[in-house]
């Protein structure tokens, strides 16, 4: 009875003495468990500051900027492997002046090149002369501000000199203050560009005297239509448009380049500045484009900076894709122009073909109409002028590709040579008689 007795102390003891013993490592109702993680509450998101009511547009115009990126990968070769080559189809036996079959143009902008477009897009549609676009030149998707010099071009009493310092004052010291709010690299990457909606709303008006027959001209060839859009990027259907590096014409023509697509480029006779010569060149130029390198955007790009420019890129990248060789390619001859060329291509597709959308209706000139007459005996053109009972000027514009020179100097065209008279006018020199008299060479 006694064991018993003692048995029971001896267990009862250890019952309440074992909480005493452990209490630092059993749980409690309120404290955590052993190794537990507690994870703090999230904190409260902060208030937001209601919207400051809309004011009217400043003259500096602050447009959010995106989060700072990574430098674009550059793939560098020493020696380009022999597995990242990419085969060169060599160029094939095709007569140029052969209507071909063609494929339509990509209908939809290739991943990757959506921020350039829409950049461009804004800049033919939505930013004219008196607007200057601050924004980083690898990454088109940062605009940082935009100036707005309406004031000072529409200000009477300055001067083109005074608004042309006031401007580029003003731009100067703007770059200087966004330079200091910028890391090294993005301050580099800094640019600016100036909208050009003034000069696009002008190019589709003008675009009706020689479109229709551009677009009959490019079909002719089996080209799509929408290529004829390429105009725009070029010269906004400037007939008389010619770049600092010399290249001339609505199709921008250098005169080594148009000699070897059949223009006559001399002092006297320049047909890249005939809109419809120009035209059959341009699209010789493309076919040949396209059969270097296969594709319509590289075809494209090519009419900017050369066909053997791409081929380059692609043996270099080992990739035909346009825009994995726009942001990854890099030579000193490929730079921002030549890498946005497709791109503000696209872009310029798109507003032209909405150009109601962005501009509304606008007067478009009516088609180009003439009648090509073909010389009985050699004449001057004031002399044709004057048959014609039409002025100089007007024969001029009709043919641009010929030069002041021949409309104020006694040269004669010799017999059998082709003008274009206005309309219904080729029959007035079927009577005309034939003197002798200098010919042009």
């Amino acid at each position: 009875m006694s064991r018993r007795i003692i048995h029971g102390f001896l267990i009862a003891g250890i019952v309440v003495s074992f909480p005493i013993l452990f209490k630092h490592y059993l749980p409690t109702q309120t404290g955590p468990a052993v190794n537990e993680i507690v994870t703090p509450p999230p904190p409260s998101a902060p208030e937001v500051a209601p919207s400051p009511p809309p004011e009217a547009e400043p003259l500096v115009k602050t447009i959010e900027n995106e989060p700072p990126r990574a430098p674009l990968p550059i793939k560098r070769y020493k020696e380009i492997p022999k597995k990242g080559r990419v085969a060169i189809a060599p160029r094939a036996n095709l007569n140029i002046d052969t209507p071909g079959s063609f494929p339509p143009l990509e209908p939809v902008v290739p991943k990757g090149l959506e921020n350039a477009v829409n950049f461009w897009t804004r800049i033919y549609a939505q930013y004219d002369k008196d607007q200057v676009v601050f924004h980083d030149q690898e990454n088109l998707g940062i605009i940082y501000k935009v100036l707005d010099f309406s004031q000072i071009s529409n200000d009477p009493n300055l001067s083109a000199i005074e608004k042309k310092s006031l401007r580029e004052s003003h731009i100067k010291e703007e770059l200087k203050q966004l330079e200091k709010t910028l890391d090294p690299e993005a301050a580099d990457n800094l640019r600016t560009q100036t909208g050009q909606k003034d000069k696009f709303v002008a190019g589709v008006q003008a675009s009706g005297l020689y479109l229709p027959e551009i677009e009959n001209i490019f079909q002719g060839y089996g080209l799509p239509k929408d290529l004829t859009r390429l105009v725009f990027v070029e010269s906004m259907f400037q007939v008389n448009a010619y770049s600092k590096v010399g290249a001339a014409g609505i199709w921008q023509f250098m005169a080594s380049s148009a000699r070897i697509f059949r223009l006559n480029v001399s002092p006297l006779v320049d047909e890249r500045y005939d809109p419809i010569l120009s035209t059959h060149a341009a699209a010789r130029h493309l076919i040949r484009n396209f059969q270097d390198l296969g594709t319509w955007p590289l075809a494209i790009n090519a009419y900017n900076t050369g066909s053997g420019r791409l081929q380059d890129a692609i043996q270099k990248l080992g990739t035909r894709e346009i825009a994995t060789i726009i942001k990854r390619y890099r030579n000193p001859s490929y730079g921002f122009a030549s890498r946005n060329f497709y791109p503000s291509f696209l872009a310029a597709r798109h507003v032209f073909n909405n150009y109601k959308h962005y501009f509304g209706n606008l007067p478009i000139q009516p088609p180009f109409q003439y009648d090509l007459a073909t010389f009985r005996r050699p004449m001057t053109l004031p002399e044709l002028a004057q048959v014609l009972d039409i002025s100089t000027e007007r024969l001029r514009e009709l043919n641009p590709a010929l030069s002041a020179t021949l409309f104020s100097q006694n040269r004669y065209f010799p017999e059998g040579s082709t003008l274009r008279v206005p309309a219904g006018f080729g029959n007035r020199l079927a009577t005309l008689e034939s003197p002798e008299a200098e010919q042009v060479p």
